[in-house]
C-alpha cells in the first residue's frame, strides 16, 4: 500500500505535544494498514447490509424526482434498538408511517425517480446537517432515546458516514447526472405526520412545504378544494 501523507512541521501547530500525538495517530494507522488491518479500521457501520441510499426507477421521464429521507425504520443492526420498545420503533418517532408507499405510488403515476433513504431517523435524520441537535436525537417528541445519549463523536461519525453522507452524495450524483443530461429537474420529498404532536392535536390534512421557489405548491393546493391544505404548515 502506498500513500502520500503530508505532516504540517510542529511549529505550526499549536504546540508540541499537539503535533506528536498527530503523528502518532498516523503511524498507528499506517502500521495497522501494512498488517492488514485497515478494514477493520474503517469497516461501516453497516456493512453487510442495505445501503442507505437507493434509486428506482433513474431512467423516469418525469421532470421530478421524488425523495423520501424517513421511509423506513430499520436500525443497522450494531445499533440494536437503541434501546427502545418495539412498540417505539413502530410509531412516528421512528420512520413517516405510510411514506414509502405513497412514493412508490407516486413514482409509478409520474413516471418519476425515487430516492430513498434506508435507516431510522433514529438512526441519523438526514434532513438534519451533522451537527445538529436533532440529526440523532436524545429526544424524539415525547420519548427519549436511550441509544443515542452522550454519543462520542467517533460514534456519531460512524453514522455520518454509514448514512448521511452515502444518502446525500448518492442524491447529488442523480442530481447531477440528470443536469449533465440536460433534463429540467424540480425535487419533490414526501412526508407523513402525526395528528397528534407532543400531545397537540394538528387539524391541517395536508401540507405544501416550500423554500423559496412557492410555485409548484401555489399550483397544487388548487387541487385539494375539499381538504385542508395548507401552505408551510
Amino acid at each position: 500500500m502506498k500513500s502520500n501523507v503530508c505532516i504540517f512541521p510542529s511549529a505550526l501547530l499549536p504546540c508540541e505535544p499537539i503535533a506528536a500525538r498527530v503523528f502518532d495517530r498516523l503511524r498507528q494507522f499506517w502500521n495497522n494498514a501494512r498488517q492488514g488491518n485497515l478494514e477493520i479500521m474503517t469497516k461501516s457501520l453497516t456493512d453487510g447490509e442495505e445501503d442507505a441510499f437507493i434509486l428506482l426507477n433513474e431512467a423516469g421521464a418525469s421532470p421530478y424526482v421524488v425523495v423520501c429521507e424517513h421511509a423506513s425504520n430499520r436500525l443497522p443492526k450494531q445499533l440494536g434498538n437503541l434501546g427502545l420498545a418495539a412498540d417505539d420503533l413502530q410509531s412516528h418517532i421512528a420512520w413517516d408511517i405510510g411514506e414509502e408507499g405513497g412514493a412508490r405510488l407516486l413514482s409509478r403515476l409520474l413516471d418519476a425517480p425515487l430516492a430513498l433513504q434506508r435507516y431510522s431517523r433514529l438512526a441519523y435524520d438526514c434532513n438534519r446537517p451533522p451537527e445538529s441537535e436533532g440529526a440523532m436525537p436524545e429526544l424524539s417528541e415525547t420519548t427519549v432515546i436511550p441509544g443515542n445519549r452522550n454519543l462520542s463523536a467517533a460514534a456519531k461519525m460512524a453514522r455520518v458516514a454509514a448514512i448521511y453522507r452515502p444518502f446525500h452524495d448518492g442524491l447529488a450524483r442523480a442530481l447531477d447526472a440528470r443536469a449533465c443530461a440536460g433534463k429540467a429537474t424540480s425535487l419533490v420529498t414526501i412526508h407523513s405526520f402525526t395528528k397528534v404532536y407532543k400531545g397537540r392535536e394538528r387539524a391541517v390534512e395536508l401540507g405544501l412545504l416550500f423554500d423559496r421557489d412557492s410555485r409548484i405548491a401555489d399550483r397544487l393546493i388548487k387541487g385539494f378544494p375539499n381538504v385542508d391544505a395548507r401552505l408551510n404548515e
